[in-house]
């Protein structure tokens, strides 16, 4: 194997001999990754080519089996799916919601402790940062206050690869202390899509057990381009001019007519851009720039040192003439009303209904929005009137 003999491609090969494993690697994979670890300043580095999809499902299955876990409401939709792996119960932190924009604000050390004295048995905190937005939370307080309770902390960093590359962007997660951090290469790094990192500091995890999951939920035919192309990328980041990506950003901000997100939070990915305005995706799409997400008020574009002048010269034209009128989105999130454990729920029988026929009962899958993959109801979840804003489809119930 491959099939094609090398006639796709000369680097898509499987574990012949000088190729190293994977699953157990001892060579040249296990260099790639020592080499990666010492540029990340981590303990141990794996590589994932389930993208961070598979590393939080790892970083959960390794340390909250059957047990409980403290959650950033926010998290991807792979937290969840984690959780009913390991037959885990979340104890979700909502973050406070930006009055204009709608985003959340982060998640913060006093929420964090209170969540731990209320759940004291928890095994692990999850939190997303930065979120698709570039929002960051305080990580290096978090991990303060879980580490005075031995509790590890796990960080979904798929969208901050590149802060261990320039200090003026956000602390890298690992150097904040947190025991496991996620990275999607693919995101902002200049990689193949699906390549991902996962990295581990501290005496609180594992390693083993870690490996032994990721390997669980990955390939056993894992793409060698896809690996290669993991530790070019990180290889290739540390050549990057992320100080001339910020103040590119920066300008494309200032000459904006358009709104903007950009502070008031504890810190923000300066080259990630947020704009808001009423129907700005068709605004973009008009302009032929191809924008990252639409979540219906507010445009995210993820700018990298691999875009070229024009891309902003484009950009900064787009933003700069622009009248279009805002468009807040005051809707916030309730909280959840929780009936059972996702895995139960996910586990029984179910029946879909219209989102109005779905009032009070119980939700059986994850109802979320593609992207940015955020749930707006998890499985064991009550449907209630005040979230059926959120979904304009059918619901997945349990049956009774």
């Amino acid at each position: 194997m491959p099939g094609h003999k090398g006639k796709i491609s000369f680097y898509d090969i499987t574990e012949i001999d000088g190729a190293d494993n994977l699953a157990c690697p001892k060579q040249e994979i296990l260099t790639a990754q020592n080499n990666i670890a010492d540029i990340y300043k981590s303990k141990n580095s794996f590589i994932s080519v389930n993208g961070s999809t598979g590393a939080v499902l790892a970083s959960i299955l390794s340390t909250c089996k059957n047990g409980e876990i403290i959650m950033d409401r926010q998290c991807h939709i792979s937290a969840i799916n984690g959780v009913i792996l390991s037959r885990a119960v979340p104890h979700f932190i909502y973050p406070k919601i930006h009055s204009f924009f709608g985003v959340g604000m982060g998640i913060t050390p006093n929420q964090v402790q209170e969540a731990i004295n209320k759940y004291p048995n928890s095994k692990a905190v999850l939190i997303t940062s930065p979120t698709y937005y570039g929002v960051c939370s305080n990580i290096k307080g978090i991990c303060e206050i879980a580490h005075n309770h031995g509790i590890p902390v796990i960080v979904d960093a798929a969208h901050g690869a590149h802060f261990a590359f320039d200090e003026k962007l956000p602390e890298c997660s690992i150097e904040a202390g947190a025991d496991i951090v996620v990275h999607s290469t693919h995101k902002t790094l200049n990689c193949l899509t699906q390549g991902a990192l996962a990295h581990i500091s501290g005496n609180i995890i594992d390693c083993n057990s870690f490996k032994k999951h990721l390997n669980m939920v990955q390939t056993t035919s894992p793409s060698y381009l896809l690996m290669q192309s993991v530790e070019q990328s990180v290889y290739d980041a540390k050549k990057c001019d992320y100080k001339k990506l910020i103040d590119i950003c920066e300008e494309v901000r200032e000459k904006s007519k358009i709104k903007t997100l950009c502070d008031g939070f504890y810190d923000y990915d300066k080259t990630r851009l947020v704009f808001n305005g009423k129907n700005i995706d068709l605004h973009f799409a008009k302009k032929n720039i191809i924008i990252e997400m639409y979540d219906g008020y507010n445009a995210v574009l993820i700018p990298t040192p691999y875009n070229k002048n024009r891309d902003f010269k484009r950009l900064i034209n787009a933003v700069a003439d622009c009248t279009l009128e805002p468009s807040p989105n005051n809707k916030v999130l309730p909280n959840a009303d929780v009936f059972m454990a996702p895995y139960e729920a996910y586990n029984m029988e179910t029946v879909r209904l219209p989102k109005k026929e779905a009032t009070g009962k119980i939700c059986a899958e994850i109802i979320y929005k593609f992207p940015p993959c955020m749930p707006v109801l998890c499985p064991g979840e009550i449907v209630t009137e005040d979230v059926l804003d959120y979904i304009d489809e059918y619901i997945l119930c349990i049956k009774n």
